[in-house]
């Protein structure tokens, strides 16, 4: 097995968590990532809030938070790539205000927030203009047509 994703999900948003393993095994595939790991954690906008204000010190909710590790898991021996934090009530929000099924907004989450492990960031327009082409090419690799923010 090249990839383990590893799904923790607060007990309300157990349906969503199977179908994000394969979309986040995409994501490493498609960028030819070496074996490894990461958790996709699917959480309430409170805990996200929290973590947003202890880390970023921005005391508000997001959508998706990225935590970048790369340490070898001493169990697996594999590298860990990172925690991958979705606020689940947010993207189900976006995906009504979007136009899309909330299902395919955490599929873009995923996706975002595992390129961000990735070292793809947006903070400035080259690097957005980049992350956000290869997020759509993952999107449609999948059969997903997102209406992906701009």
């Amino acid at each position: 097995m090249k990839y383990r994703i590893h799904v923790q999900t607060e007990s309300q948003f157990s349906n969503y968590g199977e179908d994000l393993v394969e979309i986040a095994e995409a994501t490493l595939t498609h960028l030819g990532a070496p074996p490894g790991e990461l958790s996709l954690v699917l959480s309430h906008s409170e805990h996200i809030r929290e973590l947003n204000l202890k880390f970023r010190d921005v005391d508000q909710p997001t959508d998706v938070l990225a935590f970048k590790d790369e340490t070898e898991d001493p169990d697996s021996g594999m590298l860990y790539f990172g925690d991958v934090i979705i606020a689940v009530p947010i993207a189900e929000l976006q995906a009504d205000s979007a136009g899309h099924s909330p299902e395919e907004e955490l599929a873009l989450l995923t996706v975002h927030g595992t390129l961000h492990l990735l070292d793809y960031d947006h903070s400035e327009e080259k690097n957005k203009t980049e992350m956000w082409e290869v997020q759509s090419t993952i999107l449609r690799s999948l059969g997903l047509s997102v209406n992906e923010p701009r």
